[in-house]
């Protein structure tokens, strides 16, 4: 936010949804919630930070951007069950830990991720807005007939990265 700048190893972290320093031992930091780094540049990929995550820039330049956000979420909790083979089952039974002695053994489990990916425009003032046809015609409101007529011709899928950044391009050339 005071435009000074920093250089050092960086990882995103699609689990956490954040930016994580690697320091000299290998150790991780992550960028707390009220950081003051508002734009992450790691290799040539830019990413948009705000509280609550960070998204990478796919097109554009303010005040219109395209954007995307990759995160795992959990899809399913599989239990320990017969001969040490994980499962969804709801009939196993077992205790998630077991305290004795101040010692706490946690029972295992398999948990399981999906890769969730999400899409955004962002606006001058770096809001990160869903990807729809709602948020595209409040992002351009002086070309709501030319994205009117877009959307007849083409089959825009909001959730095609493609498709949005063909239509995000052809949008920014006619500004």
């Amino acid at each position: 936010m005071n435009n000074d700048s920093a250089s050092g190893r960086l990882n995103y972290n699609m689990l956490l949804k954040k930016i994580e320093f690697i320091d000299k031992k290998g150790d991780t930091l992550v960028l707390s919630y009220n950081n003051p780094i508002r734009l992450v540049a790691i290799d040539t990929n830019l990413f948009y930070c705000n509280g609550e995550e960070c998204i990478e820039l796919l097109a554009g330049y303010p005040p219109a951007e395209f954007a995307v956000s990759h995160r795992l979420k959990l899809s399913d909790e599989q239990k320990i069950g017969a001969y040490g083979l994980p499962t969804s089952s709801q009939t196993i039974e077992n205790a998630n830990s077991f305290v004795e002695n101040n010692y706490k053994l946690l029972v295992g489990k398999e948990l399981i991720f999906t890769k969730e990916t999400q899409y955004y425009f962002v606006d001058a003032a770096r809001h990160f807005n869903i990807a729809n046809k709602k948020n595209l015609l409040k992002l351009f409101p002086n070309q709501n007939t030319k994205i009117e007529n877009y959307l007849k011709t083409h089959d825009v899928d909001f959730k095609n990265e493609n498709a949005l950044k063909d239509m995000f391009l052809f949008l920014l050339k006619s500004l």
